[in-house]
């Protein structure tokens, strides 16, 4: 598990531009507490723009699952981080249907105890997806709680830069 050193850096961006490398996990809820369903590996492509209004960080996953019921089986899933100069806030959106069609998931503002969080959570049908995003000097967390009345679970993407 990732360990969160004390936040130094007030804004995330510059630690979003530099992990090329992140593990997953996918825990399910239990009676006796929350179970790790789901284990997984993978590299990150950045890709930077910046344009008069904004910059944007294109995150390209590739990954494998090692454990759990999908073990063995390859994924990819392509974000996109949007952080327009002088607002304290970092807009998600994931890519599934191309950089012309992106569906937008979650605005994270700097929250009370350091992490930044969702806004407002994601509503997909009667699932609401709650995002936190963490970082230290070199490690950044992004857990999604997702409550759902059929199937809540929790995703954490932990991400680092390579190792120097």
């Amino acid at each position: 598990r990732l360990r969160i050193e004390p936040m130094r850096l007030r804004n995330p961006w510059s630690l979003l531009q530099s992990v090329r490398h992140f593990s997953i996990a996918v825990e399910t809820y239990a009676e006796d507490g929350p179970r790790v369903s789901h284990l997984g590996i993978g590299r990150l492509q950045v890709e930077h723009a910046t344009s008069a209004t904004a910059s944007t960080l294109i995150w390209r996953e590739s990954g494998r699952w090692t454990s759990g019921p999908l073990a063995g089986l390859s994924f990819r899933n392509t974000t996109s981080w949007r952080q327009v100069p002088g607002r304290p806030e970092l807009a998600l959106s994931h890519l599934r249907r191309g950089a012309q069609a992106p569906t937008f998931l979650v605005t994270l503002v700097p929250g009370p105890s350091g992490a930044w969080v969702a806004r407002e959570p994601h509503a997909c049908g009667p699932d609401l997806y709650y995002a936190v995003l963490e970082w230290g000097a070199r490690n950044l967390c992004l857990s999604w709680d997702v409550k759902s009345p059929s199937d809540p679970y929790r995703l954490r993407l932990e991400a680092r830069p390579p190792k120097s």
